[in-house]
């Protein structure tokens, strides 16, 4: 196997096939990068990853914790000590100076590389952007006033070249790197059906956001790994005015980019992970997974969308409602893989929503997936889908079929229907009674939405407005 790292050739030789790359790195005596949580939440160990995707370069800022070291043959890896040039420091790491924006420096270098992502791939045209860029990395020490106040800068401090001489030298580096795909790094579907077939123990990895915690925190270790991330054909994406059809490898970040029938759902995938995560977790990966808690699912159910299972032999599209039976257990046979995600696009109504106990970088208690028609000002084929009610991602049917008829400005009257549907459970992230409650607000919530009504939202309040008595 061979990377690139910080621009120069590197055989990359493991002793352990689930070694991660902050590991990796580490062993080679690249320890600028550090490790803070091992899970992908602290964003000390953040790099930045380039790959070829389709003819041009794609740079992803990855935590390196997570993500296993064979994962970068044939990609490009920059660390924080690629970033200055060997006499001067990068404009942005002088800008972290003059700012006085570090203190014990532990965190640093996973802010320098979010930073540096930030500079030449998408420089934050707002406050917001800022903290977007910045939520999946932790500061304990200095404050995150100076950080932000360089990564509202970044626009401006690199030279008006730098993104395209850069992204021509990864992409003539990797041309000429020589790295064939290894035997469970699949190249095409079709080499990863027939791995599927002939192994069908192996552990699937399509972005590992999970699967490397799995090794890091709970110490599995997996006899095979079939490594998905060299699929083309699985990070294709096809709109048609019918439906958006997505790759089970097409990453959150990228996913948003053709979201935009739906922003409730696009700002739902926003709240997934941090940066981080978004730029390798997988919308594919968050469905198979099957948690009762993963995000993606209820919205996706309440937008009728189904899924296309393969294997060496055939396919089948299943409806993404059927997919989950109980906790642990999906509609997935042995020698299939989840290869597409199929969307009907509509005029449907459609809100998501998602309680946590923070708002970003943070798992969901509650999530609603929210949808509906309006004939003759009544409702009509309501879909009510959840996550954090059950085992798996369920829908309400008592409640649906109460809302049926029912015009919006009415409906409120029957969302305590859903007692009749789910039985939440009490855990660390909240109680059953909670989730009900909950539960209960966000559909008056999506039915206001329907009414053309906003119900309150204090996070928009300024000081002076909460002084006033708002």
């Amino acid at each position: 196997m061979k990377t690139l790292v910080n621009q120069v050739p590197t055989e990359l030789v493991l002793s352990d096939p689930q070694m991660t790359t902050l590991q990796w790195l580490r062993a080679q005596g690249l320890s600028g990068t550090k490790e803070g949580c091992a899970e992908g939440d602290c964003g000390a160990c953040t790099c930045v990853i380039a790959e070829h995707r389709g003819d041009a370069v794609e740079f992803k800022p990855v935590n390196t914790c997570i993500q296993f070291a064979s994962a970068l043959n044939g990609k490009a890896l920059f660390t924080v000590e690629g970033v200055a040039d060997g006499v001067r420091l990068h404009p942005l790491q002088q800008a972290l100076v003059d700012a006085h924006a570090s203190q014990c420096g532990f965190c640093t270098p996973g802010f320098v590389m979010s930073l540096w992502y930030g500079a030449h791939a998408k420089p934050p045209q707002s406050r917001q952007q800022s903290m977007d860029l910045l939520a999946g990395n932790l500061c304990r020490c200095t404050g995150y006033g100076g950080l932000l106040d360089v990564a509202d800068g970044l626009g401006v401090l690199p030279p008006a070249d730098w993104e395209a001489r850069l992204k021509a030298s990864v992409s003539d580096a990797l041309a000429t790197l020589d790295a064939p795909a290894e035997r469970f790094q699949p190249g095409d579907l079709k080499a990863a059906l027939e791995l599927r077939r002939d192994y069908p123990a192996a552990q699937i990895v399509a972005g590992n956001t999970d699967v490397g915690l799995w090794v890091t925190k709970r110490h599995q270790h997996f006899e095979q790994m079939i490594q998905l991330d060299r699929v083309a054909e699985l990070q294709r994406v096809t709109v048609t005015d019918q439906a958006i059809e997505l790759g089970a490898m097409v990453t959150y970040a990228n996913a948003l980019e053709h979201l935009g029938d739906w922003p409730s759902l696009q700002e739902m995938i926003r709240r997934i992970g941090s940066t981080q995560v978004r730029a390798v977790g997988t919308l594919g990966g968050n469905i198979a997974n099957g948690s009762p808690i993963g995000d993606s699912p209820p919205a996706l159910m309440a937008l009728g969308a189904d899924i296309r299972l393969e294997r060496a032999g055939g396919d089948r599209w299943l409806a993404l409602d059927d997919f989950f039976i109980e906790y642990g257990r999906q509609d997935l046979a042995a020698d299939e893989l989840l290869t597409r995600i199929r969307i009907p696009r509509g005029d449907r109504f459609f809100r998501s929503y998602k309680l946590s106990k923070r708002f970003d970088q943070d798992i969901s208690a509650v999530s609603l997936g929210f949808s509906c028609a309006l004939v003759d000002e009544r409702i009509v084929d309501p879909i009510v889908a959840w996550g954090g009610m059950a085992g798996t991602p369920v829908r309400s049917p008592a409640l649906e079929a109460a809302l049926t008829g029912l015009k919006p400005a009415q409906a409120a009257s029957v969302v305590g229907c859903l007692a009749d549907d789910v039985t939440p459970l009490s855990d660390m992230r909240a109680s059953a009674a909670y989730r009900l409650h909950a539960g209960q607000g966000l559909v008056q919530r999506a039915l206001l939405a329907l009414q053309g009504l906003q119900p309150l939202n204090l996070a928009e309040l300024s000081v002076a407005d909460l002084e006033g008595g708002i």
